[in-house]
């Protein structure tokens, strides 16, 4: 993520610095919302599938976590804080509270511990 926002920054760097964050949020959002789509578009293939994931699914809330590398300077930094402030109710008010329970922004670096807890609670 961190190069994407630079590579935003950088395109549209003729912006005051309020509206280039704004920009930079705006445009990670809505790559990150097709990603959101794009995953819940794979659990309903599974789900048509395979009736054992289709069970194990039924009523459940989905947890999505944006995995984010290389948030290294305080602009990028910046801009995760902001863009997390806004996530979750988003997609809540897209996905609805029915669809969606936590929506996190974690770095690369603990994904494997992620993983593997999750794993074992589920």
């Amino acid at each position: 993520m961190a190069d994407t926002i630079k590579a935003i920054e950088e395109q549209y760097s003729y912006l005051n610095d309020d509206d280039k964050k704004d920009w930079v949020v705006k445009n990670v959002r809505q790559e990150n919302y097709v990603k959101v789509y794009g995953s819940l578009l794979v659990l309903c293939r599974l789900a048509a599938k395979c009736k054992d994931a289709a069970k194990r699914m039924k009523d459940k809330k989905h947890d999505f976590w944006l995995v984010i590398d290389g948030v290294d300077t305080e602009e990028t930094r910046g801009v995760v804080e902001y863009l997390s402030s806004y996530l979750f109710d988003e997609l809540r008010g897209v996905l609805t509270k029915k669809v969606v329970g936590k929506v996190e922004i974690i770095p690369s670096w603990i994904l494997a511990e992620k993983l593997s807890a999750n794993a074992t609670t589920s």
